[in-house]
């Protein structure tokens, strides 16, 4: 997790979301990675973006 790069391989790309809500990860800001497209949602408990219909949709858009 320390390296220099970040988003490392192949990948077509990276994402993350993160919530300022968030009681788990702190601090909030240290999930974000260089190179990849970091999304701060609404304010949302840690396990709610895993139900999150907005991060969902996002989640499926990159997928696709």
């Amino acid at each position: 997790l320390n390296k220099k790069d970040e988003t490392p391989g192949r990948v077509i790309s990276y994402a993350t979301w993160r919530s300022p809500c968030d009681e788990v990860i702190n601090p909030q800001s240290s999930t974000s990675l260089n190179g990849a497209s970091n999304t701060l949602t609404a304010c949302l408990r840690h396990s709610d973006l895993y139900t999150d219909s907005t991060v969902y949709s996002q989640v499926k858009a990159l997928v696709q």
